[in-house]
């Protein structure tokens, strides 16, 4: 075995059965209003593309109608199936939202601190505490009024967070 040109240098390989697991972890779930908030923020930004297209379909709608001859009806059809389908899509869309914010649950241990969520993909991230640049809590207004906080850790090195609680 070559020496490294750093004295005591080692970098041996680890055996993977002598990690810890991430099985059986006894997770906290967030507060029921959660779920509530993730709600009523995702129909508010979901709601708004379905007014601007509504707009925009009514808009064209009436100049089509403008255009067209007397005695030729304007296809309603058209209009209706298209806002249909748009919230046919928005309500798929706050759904998932609400199962996403229902599936979050987290987990303080001595060393670390562990967020698992996912509906589709389920995704762990464990973030080390000696890892920890720094913290932030904030509170939008639609929190203060549900009673709750974001509580955001930085990683050491990161310019954005690791995870958002």
């Amino acid at each position: 075995m070559k020496k490294h040109p750093i004295e005591g240098f080692s970098n041996s390989t680890v055996n993977l059965s002598q990690l810890p697991s991430l099985a059986g972890i006894p997770y906290q779930v967030l507060s029921p209003e959660y779920p509530k908030l993730v709600v009523l923020q995702s129909t508010v930004i979901a709601t708004f593309p379905l007014l601007v297209i509504g707009g925009f379909i009514a808009l064209f709608s009436q100049l089509s109608f403008s255009q067209q001859p007397q005695n030729e009806p304007l296809d309603f059809n058209v209009i209706f199936y298209s806002l249909l389908l748009f919230g046919l899509l928005i309500t798929g869309f706050i759904y998932l939202s609400y199962l996403e914010a229902k599936s979050k649950r987290y987990c303080l241990r001595q060393h670390d601190l562990i967020l698992h969520y996912g509906v589709l993909s389920k995704n762990t991230i464990a973030q080390p505490f000696h890892r920890v640049q720094h913290i932030e809590v904030s509170q939008n207004p639609l929190e203060l009024r549900f009673g709750l906080a974001s509580l955001k850790l930085f990683s050491a090195g990161g310019f954005r967070h690791t995870f958002a609680i």
